[in-house]
């Protein structure tokens, strides 16, 4: 473990301890103890970390011939992992409401959309899914080979169920583009937008403030 002074809140594992053993005679450390208050949070961070390595070594059992099937005897002996570490938390923490019934299904599927039958029935397009899946966020900024800020926001706006816009300022150029979606969106989840602008540099067009209180979006513009 390589250590380097700055600044850190790191739980101190054995490892770590046994490192800054080592390093005594040359660095010094600062410790504080953990809080009942921070302790879930921290220690989760820690399981998670070592539970995703884990999850990433399980090996397929060296009976298992190449190919498609190895994968999937890796999969399931990775879902039984995830399993086993589950039953052992209900166990440990009874009254943390962990039980069997947040066990993973073999085979492990993801639940991605649920929809009206009658919307079934009568062939009703499936509801748009952004780029990005949902559980993962990131940093769009229009480069060359970057996603499309317009077309992501397009499709983020059909299926949120609450949109909060911080922006420095709101042009007509951009409401128009977006109108369409937003009307919808607000058609589907009335009052779900609120926007936070500005009128610095005298930058914000009023028409486009207009045109999102018209369409019902609660705007505060400062």
């Amino acid at each position: 473990m390589k250590l380097v002074p700055g600044l850190y809140e790191s739980p101190i594992t054995s490892e770590l301890d046994d490192a800054l053993g080592h390093l005594a005679d040359t660095l010094g450390s600062t410790r504080e103890s953990i809080t009942e208050e921070e302790a879930p949070h921290l220690l989760a961070r820690l399981l998670h970390e070592a539970s995703l390595r884990a999850l990433r070594n399980v090996r397929a059992s060296a009976e298992a011939p190449d190919g498609p099937e190895r994968t999937s005897d890796r999969l399931q002996l990775q879902v039984a992992l995830a399993n086993e570490v589950l039953t052992l938390l209900g166990k440990l923490a009874p009254k943390s409401g962990i039980s069997d019934d947040e066990a993973i299904r073999q085979p492990p599927e993801l639940l991605l959309a649920l929809r009206e039958l009658a919307d079934v029935r009568l062939g009703t397009l499936a509801i748009a899914r952004p780029t990005l899946p949902l559980r993962q966020s990131d940093l769009l900024v229009n480069g060359p080979r970057d996603l499309r800020i317009g077309h992501e926001v397009r499709l983020e706006l059909a299926s949120a169920d609450r949109v909060d816009l911080l922006v420095s300022f709101v042009k007509w150029s951009g409401f128009r583009l977006l109108r369409p979606e937003l009307m919808a969106f607000l058609a589907r989840r009335p009052g779900g937008l609120r926007v936070l602008t500005t009128t610095y540099l005298g930058a914000t067009d009023a028409a486009a403030v207009e045109g999102l209180l018209e369409l019902g979006a609660n705007v505060k513009v400062s």
